[in-house]
């Protein structure tokens, strides 16, 4: 046994692990290689929380115009601020996306990055203690393709993030002037139920493929501890040809 691999063991023991770093090799340095390589110009995130996903973005090169969606009025000050430091990053009024304009219940999580449109389900708190619904609030609702207006007419091939924890097909059916400017497309993907009326995985990919979107990477993000089964990856698409 190398001392490596014996230092590695050492180290599983305590928790932890040591690999080798590839910067080139990240999930978020291949995802900016993939939006120079299908020459997006912007990105429109939707369910930014505080703005990790175009901060990875940001650490990984890439320094296109970003438009941000958040929610929950407390997220959405601390996104603002950070997204203040940012001169090609906007961030949207407060409101959620959804297929219709009007109002919802937002189930609002003791993780708030948990938070969603659509009730818990047991699955997601067991495998994620912590993450159990603290409230509802009640929430703006409209539908993207009214808010992202402005956003299109600077950004000639968007990328499109969406993030809202089972509610994307919602955002989706929301947004097909939107969908038919974008280049390429990150939404999160559940391969078991984890929110009551959400759509599944399969659905969701035979509906871009429909739009005319291939997958391009796949990225596990939420494992239950015990089991050691995969709950939600995020799944990355671009279209064929240019759009």
């Amino acid at each position: 046994m190398s001392l490596l691999h014996r230092m590695r063991r050492a180290l599983w023991r305590l928790g932890l692990d040591v690999r080798r770093f590839r910067g080139d090799q990240t999930p978020q340095a291949r995802l900016v290689a993939a939006l120079r390589r299908h020459e997006a110009d912007g990105v429109i995130d939707v369910g930014a929380h505080e703005g990790d996903f175009v901060q990875s973005l940001r650490a990984a090169g890439w320094d296109g115009p970003a438009l941000s969606f958040e929610p929950l009025p407390d997220v959405h000050r601390r996104l603002a601020a950070r997204a203040g430091r940012d001169r090609d990053w906007t961030v949207a009024p407060c409101c959620a996306l959804g297929e219709v304009d009007g109002t919802a219940l937002l189930h609002v999580a003791g993780q708030t990055a948990s938070s969603s449109l659509l009730p818990m389900l047991p699955a997601h708190w067991q495998a994620a203690p912590g993450t159990e619904v603290v409230h509802t609030q009640a929430v703006t609702v409209m539908r993207l393709d009214d808010v992202a207006v402005p956003a299109l007419a600077a950004m000639r091939r968007p990328f499109l993030k969406i993030d809202v924890q089972g509610a994307e097909m919602a955002v989706l059916r929301g947004a097909p002037l939107t969908l038919s400017r974008c280049v390429g497309l990150q939404v999160e993907l559940t391969l078991q139920p984890l929110y009551d009326g959400q759509v599944l995985w399969r659905e969701v990919i035979d509906a871009l493929a429909a739009q005319g979107f291939r997958p391009w990477d796949l990225q596990p993000i939420f494992s239950d501890p015990a089991s050691g089964r995969l709950l939600q990856m995020d799944g990355i698409f671009f279209r064929e040809a240019p759009p």
